[in-house]
């Protein structure tokens, strides 16, 4: 019956983007912002992702916490029936801001589009399934002028709606790059309905590609100055947004970043339990008083655990 294709999608699935099982071993990262203005940064994560597909990387212990998480980082999911997992990544998810500025495929001139890809599809060639999410920084990734090719497009890689679910070994963990949580900063979310918008985006990719680059300069110029207006809670998640997604997902862990403060959060209301691992974002060391940022998290069989790349030597 024809008529069946227009039943509403069940709330459970309307999300569902994948399952981890048995030994699967999925890697997560985000919020790298490569881009020119820090070659130093791009070398770490670069070297880091490396160090990590090749096994050179192992899971640490330890992470700092808000006052809202329990004892320990780890994350154990119910059910351990995989004790044997494998010894190399079957997933890597990157979960948005790759690139600092990104305004279409068709800017062949980004210092590390390549780079990146040619590091994925070595990923893929070892037998990951790679997933990439857009972020707030790189909202048009995967988008072209018509006629042209688009990033990735000579790999498997899949672009992630946001936010999505993947079933992780009985529990769904809802992934999101994170900034659909600052609900607090209306004037953002209005922008990002407007830029997240494909008739808007399509229009955009119609214009010359120096105005789109002096249009995207102009932005983050104006959000920075912005940033020092706006109270600091606002660049934070909200509480009651991060139980709402939850809920609407039917979720019981987050992963996301984006706010750059890394941390697992263990939200409780009664009886009810959400777990919110917040990934850092990543900064080369910048002399004693900024130092080394950026880490991955590992989710696998027994949990999920951050896992630091090799300090410089």
């Amino acid at each position: 019956d024809h008529r069946a294709d227009r039943r509403p999608v069940p709330r459970a699935n309307r999300y569902t983007r994948g399952q981890l099982t048995g030994a699967d071993r999925a890697l997560f990262a985000s919020d790298m912002h490569l881009g020119e203005h820090d070659p130093a940064t791009a070398a770490l994560f670069f070297k880091a992702l490396t160090d990590a597909l090749a096994g050179r990387l192992q899971i640490s212990e330890g992470l700092q916490q808000s006052s809202q998480a329990a004892p320990g980082f780890g994350y154990a999911f119910g059910q351990n029936t995989s004790p044997a997992i494998s010894p190399v990544f079957t997933h890597v998810f990157l979960l948005g801001d790759l690139f600092e500025i990104w305004v279409g495929d068709d800017d062949l001139s980004h210092p590390y589009s390549e780079a990146l890809s040619a590091l994925l599809v070595q990923a893929e060639k070892a037998g990951s399934k790679v997933f990439v999410m857009r972020g707030n920084r790189d909202f048009m990734l995967g988008k072209a002028p018509i006629g042209q090719s688009t990033w990735l497009a000579n790999t498997d890689a899949r672009f992630l709606p946001d936010p999505c679910v993947i079933d992780a070994f009985g529990t769904r963990v809802l992934l999101t790059h994170g900034d659909l949580l600052c609900t607090d900063d209306t004037d953002y979310q209005n922008y990002r309905k407007v830029v997240r918008n494909e008739a808007w985006q399509t229009e955009c990719l119609t214009k010359p590609l120096s105005e789109r680059q002096a249009i995207a300069h102009s932005i983050r110029s104006k959000s920075a100055i912005d940033k020092g207006d706006k109270p600091a809670a606002w660049m934070d998640s909200k509480e009651d947004a991060v139980w709402t997604l939850g809920a609407d997902a039917i979720a019981t862990v987050i992963i996301h970043g984006h706010t750059h403060r890394p941390a697992l959060h263990v939200h409780r209301r009664g009886t009810q339990q959400l777990s919110r691992h917040v990934m850092p974002d990543w900064s080369a060391a910048q002399g004693e008083t900024k130092p080394q940022r950026g880490y991955f998290l590992v989710v696998d069989s027994h949990g999920i655990h951050p896992m630091h790349p090799t300090p410089p030597s």
